[in-house]
């Protein structure tokens, strides 16, 4: 029997420090180096509610903050181009066989020369790690979640806050 296909995704901000070591990075702002590393140079950045009072005192998980950010014509590209990574992500995972081997932590899986780890980490990205890279991780959990439902992939997913409570 298959152990879950395990997905961790961090969110965090730029303020605090570099991202952890991941396998694949959302990045929400625009600011060098990270907009050229993570493929969005010269692409604005996804709106940002610290600039809203009436959003700042909250975070990314509440609706409010989730709604004002996904309205964004640049948050909408994201997700687009995200999409298709969770696509290919899951259709991997649903494709190939895993072998547990008790010395090496999760499973491996390669395809077309690109090798997938468990757990797979996600880091979504932006300047304080508060509202942008909070409502991205969310996203990317129930996106995952139905994803994996129709791969019939059985899934654990972890989302942790790396800088919450750090404004």
């Amino acid at each position: 029997m298959n152990s879950p296909f395990r997905l961790l995704v961090i969110a965090c901000g730029t303020t605090y420090g570099k991202p952890p070591p991941h396998d694949h990075c959302v990045y929400l702002a625009h600011h060098q180096p990270y907009a050229k590393l993570y493929g969005v140079e010269g692409r604005p950045p996804v709106a940002n509610p610290h600039y809203v009072e009436s959003l700042r005192p909250l975070d990314g998980q509440h609706p409010s903050v989730r709604d004002y950010i996904f309205q964004d014509r640049e948050a909408h590209w994201r997700r687009q181009k995200l999409d298709k990574h969770l696509v290919w992500l899951f259709e991997t995972v649903s494709s190939k066989q895993r072998c547990e081997i008790p010395e090496l932590v999760g499973a491996t899986y390669e395809v077309d020369g690109i090798v997938v780890h468990e757990p797979y980490v996600i880091v979504t990205l932006c300047t304080g790690g508060k509202h942008r890279s909070q409502a991205f991780a969310m996203y990317i959990s129930e996106k995952a979640t139905e994803l994996a439902a129709e791969h019939g992939v059985e899934l654990e997913v972890e989302v942790l806050f790396r800088d919450k409570g750090r404004e």
